[in-house]
């Protein structure tokens, strides 16, 4: 079905939203498979692309 971005305490990286970043603790990011109900996942590695968009205030 795709990828989900999560953010360092687990929580949904909701797109489109801003996050405060600090820049002396750098934030993690995590991307996982998010499959569909009726699918059947096979272990093994797998690739995800995403852009981030920072702004400065």
């Amino acid at each position: 079905k795709g990828a989900r971005t999560l953010r360092q305490n687990g929580q949904p990286f909701r797109v489109n939203t801003p996050i405060q970043i600090n820049a002396d603790t750098k934030p993690q990011l995590e991307a996982v498979p998010v499959k569909a109900v009726d699918a059947v996942l096979t272990d093994g590695t797998f690739s995800a692309s995403a852009t981030l968009r920072v702004e400065y205030q």
